[in-house]
């Protein structure tokens, strides 16, 4: 039996099941498209510390924290907040950057996958945030390596598999649940980050990737698998 995190491995090990293999999903190596055609966010990149989140917004995401700290760090001029995508909360987002008059989070319609990769290699870090369930708790949402494919800092707001990976794959950080502070708190360290650290990050990310979520590397690897049955 072949299963895609230890949370599925537990669940089935503790079922009797035998010969339990994992495999994480596998992803694609990212290309990059340059962002000349989304001008307005490629300056925004540029010129400022930009957390970004490019995805679904729908109710498995939760964007209540980000919102919180986003209120927090309102004096700090260079720190912005992006948020990219279509969902069912988006509306709901819409009403919260309204009604707080949230000048550092900026709202933006879903841009074309090419042009993601980019857009998070050039953020300082990647938001993931998922609301807790027993299904989240034991899967890894691709997003989650799709970031480590990027390597830029990711801080997670999540528990179970995806917790216990991001620790793993040193990229990255954890940080409680509704907790403002502590997502506070690991903004300001990696806005502290020099270029050496910063790299290290890269390389870690890059390296687990590699060694775990390559689509080639993983092809290899079960087809070893098989032969050796």
């Amino acid at each position: 039996m072949i299963v895609q995190s230890e949370g599925f491995k537990k669940i089935f090990k503790d079922r009797k099941f035998k010969n339990i293999k994992l495999f994480y999903n596998s992803y694609d190596t990212p290309n990059y498209k340059k962002l000349k055609k989304y001008k307005l966010i490629e300056n925004i990149l540029k010129n400022n510390f930009c957390i970004t989140y490019a995805g679904n917004l729908g109710t498995a995401q939760k964007f209540d924290t980000l919102i919180k700290v986003a209120i927090k760090l309102q004096n700090k001029k260079r720190i912005k907040f992006i948020i990219i995508g279509e969902g069912s909360e988006k509306l709901k987002l819409k009403e919260e950057i309204r009604r707080y008059n949230l000048k550092n989070v900026l709202l933006f319609n879903q841009i074309e996958k090419d042009y993601v990769n980019t857009l998070q290699k050039n953020s300082k870090i990647l938001f993931l945030s998922l609301k807790k369930s027993f299904i989240f708790k034991n899967t890894i949402p691709s997003k989650l390596q799709q970031y480590i494919s990027i390597g830029t800092p990711i801080v997670g707001e999540i528990e179970g598999a995806a917790k216990n990976l991001l620790i793993k794959s040193k990229c990255g950080y954890v940080i409680k649940h509704n907790s403002v502070k502590n997502f506070e708190d690991v903004i300001n360290k990696i806005f502290s980050f020099n270029k050496k650290k910063l790299r290290t990050i890269r390389k870690n990310g890059k390296n687990f990737f590699d060694n775990n979520f390559n689509i080639n590397n993983n092809i290899k690897k079960l087809e070893n698998e098989i032969k050796n049955k």
